[in-house]
């Protein structure tokens, strides 16, 4: 039989690894379990938060959330993305704490990102924003506003 140190080395290293992560999703799976959610972790989870333009990002989850907050039932990213594309930008941008000299720029963006989102697709049975797997408006808008 062949063996070889490095290589037995290796494997206890790997098979340690694999002990640790299985561990470690152990506990996310006993302490999460009270939420009913299960052992994966969420693809949202992050170290660090970038901050560029934290008035206007503040604004945008703020406008968010008061769509969010209906009082009759919590409503699904999709609901809050109906209720979105559906208001008229000036509304939108007056729901926005935003500079007076800023006003346009930003109005700019919001038409922006309503257009470029709700392009048809090409049987013109949805939109854009429909056809991801996810979609969460005030994300999608921080990412817009940072890149822009």
């Amino acid at each position: 039989m062949f063996t070889s140190k490095s290589v037995e080395h290796r494997l206890r290293q790997r098979k340690g690894k694999s002990e640790l992560a299985r561990q470690s999703a152990k506990k996310r799976w006993d302490r999460e379990k009270v939420d009913n959610a299960n052992a994966m972790r969420t693809q949202c989870e992050r170290n660090a938060i970038k901050e560029s333009k934290g008035k206007e990002r503040k604004d945008i989850e703020s406008y968010t959330t008061s769509i969010e907050n209906a009082p009759e039932k919590k409503l699904t990213p999709n609901d809050i993305a109906q209720k979105f594309f559906a208001t008229d930008p000036e509304k939108i941008l007056s729901s926005l704490s935003v500079e007076p000299a800023n006003r346009e720029v930003v109005l700019r963006e919001i038409i922006k990102f309503i257009s470029y989102w709700t392009e048809p697709n090409k049987s013109g049975t949805r939109q854009l924003w429909q056809t991801k797997p996810t979609f969460e408006v005030s994300r999608r808008l921080r990412t817009w506003f940072d890149r822009a």
